[in-house]
């Protein structure tokens, strides 16, 4: 429980305690408790020989590391360990591809935010994106409604949600 692994991120080493991940995620659980070879010059997870997570960004796994790790200065009042928008994000999409569900669902808490002036609040463009992104058909929905109810709407404001549901939205407008 107490035994630490070795994680490269990115060119970036990470030592981090193994339990935060057993308990978290079950693609980490398996990866964990799978047996060693018996040569030791080819166990991962060691300083010569680092788990390699590659396609992911260090910031990314920073961020997710102050999910997994809070400090005592991450609980309250700061709730939502005082994470940004963009950490935030980050941390969804790692909990996401990485089955870590309870992490995963408070991302989702945190980022639904209603008040606009919140920092934590997604644009309604965002909504559409990152639910399309990571599996949150309510923020899809959300987006699109809220699109489709604006009282004015350019092409421009929509062309980073793609052509395809650009004219989509204009079509349900008229």
């Amino acid at each position: 429980y107490g035994a630490d692994e070795v994680l490269e991120v990115d060119d970036q080493v990470f030592y981090v305690p193994r339990h935060g991940f057993l308990q978290a995620s079950t693609v980490f659980s398996d990866m964990f408790t799978i047996p060693q070879p018996l040569a030791p010059e080819v166990i991962e997870g060691h300083l010569e020989r680092p788990i390699i997570l590659a396609g992911y960004k260090a910031k990314e796994f920073k961020a997710l590391l102050k999910v997994l790790y809070p400090t005592s200065d991450s609980f309250p009042p700061c709730a939502y360990f005082n994470l940004s928008q963009g950490e935030w994000v980050d941390v969804l999409k790692l909990s996401t591809v990485w089955l870590m569900t309870k992490i995963r669902l408070h991302c989702i808490k945190a980022l639904s935010v209603s008040d606009p002036s919140n920092p934590l609040h997604l644009t309604t463009s965002d909504k559409v994106k990152l639910g399309r992104a990571y599996r949150v058909p309510r923020w899809v929905r959300e987006g699109i409604v809220e699109l489709v109810r604006l009282p004015e709407l350019s092409l421009d404001s929509i062309r980073e949600l793609g052509l395809e549901t650009a004219c989509q939205i204009f079509a349900i407008r008229d």
